[in-house]
């Protein structure tokens, strides 16, 4: 007898310091927050100062990396010849608000862009360098309008352990041909001052790269 699974799926997921931040980023693409802190002296005349100050929230152009195992699965894995093109390239992380941690935007609705997007293309599209970087080209880069970004991340939970088995995923929403080669890339969404890292008119832009691999579509889609 198969067992029911009942699935929740969630627009973004962050802390909830981001609730008291400013939507304005700062000039080094940063979001800031207000903290209330109290000085007390402990001695004689034991005096009490409130105050609050303001603190920065770490942006995309402070994060030179991901860490090992940040990105758990890939699918198709890595070297795969007969991915179905029919379906779409994704990658799942192990930290459930990890797309959305550095986004210098506050959510609107259910609605946030991530941080970080999983762009899709072919190796003249997507040209890999060393030193980990990457070439994206405009046909790549329009098929990737970083404007619905929004869309192409979310939060998988299970709805009967809420919180206990959560994955995000990134996917890419690049159509495929059949009996392609492809190479896939996590590239920042935003670049060090908080600005979109591209737009679809943008001939072209060199980018810090994630994670990335390689695989081939099949001859014919899953019908």
């Amino acid at each position: 007898m198969a067992t029911e699974l009942h699935l929740d799926f969630l627009g973004w997921r962050r802390s909830g310091l981001y609730a008291s931040a400013a939507p304005t980023p700062t000039p080094e693409g940063r979001l800031q927050a207000p903290a209330q802190v109290m000085l007390q002296n402990e001695l004689p005349p034991n005096e009490s100062i409130p105050g609050t100050i303001t603190f920065d929230i770490l942006g995309p152009g402070d994060i030179a990396g991901l860490k090992a195992g940040a990105v758990m699965h890939m699918v198709p894995p890595p070297g795969s010849v007969d991915f179905e093109e029919t379906k779409c390239a994704y990658v799942e992380l192990s930290a459930p608000d990890l797309p959305w941690r550095y986004t210098p935007q506050l959510a609107t609705g259910l609605a946030l862009r991530p941080w970080i997007v999983l762009v899709v293309g072919t190796p003249d599209e997507v040209q890999l360098h060393e030193g980990r970087t990457v070439t994206l080209t405009n046909s790549v880069l329009a098929a990737h309008d970083l404007a619905a970004s929004a869309r192409w991340a979310h939060v998988q939970d299970d709805h009967d352990h809420p919180c206990q088995r959560m994955v995000a995923r990134l996917l890419s929403p690049r159509d495929l041909d059949p009996s392609t080669g492809y190479v896939a890339v996590v590239v920042p969404a935003f670049s060090a001052t908080g600005a979109p890292s591209w737009s679809t008119v943008t001939p072209q832009v060199e980018l810090p790269v994630f994670a990335s691999w390689s695989f081939r579509t099949a001859t014919d889609g899953d019908f």
